[in-house]
């Protein structure tokens, strides 16, 4: 696949299959009805959102998961 944007923001997709050589493309252009800045912000700010929570919960079972194998470790050295 290729992607080809011009200077009037058109973008250009192109797809090959190998085995038969053939080849298909489609233009995609910033026509009126297409969404607006605002409206693409207000369908992707939940979502966004909703990332930012996984992430951080991830990051922060990740932080407590190596805190208990670091203190167990540490347990384990000063027995010894």
């Amino acid at each position: 696949m290729t992607f080809d944007i011009d200077a009037n923001a058109i973008l250009t997709v192109t797809a090959k299959d190998t085995l038969s050589n053939k080849e298909t493309s489609i233009k995609i252009k910033n026509d009126d009805n297409r969404l607006s800045k605002e409206e693409i912000n207000q369908i992707c700010a939940p979502i966004m959102t909703k990332l930012y929570q996984i992430f951080i919960l991830e990051f922060c079972n990740f932080v407590i998961s190596n805190l208990l194998i670091i203190n167990c470790s540490l347990r384990i050295k000063l027995r010894y």
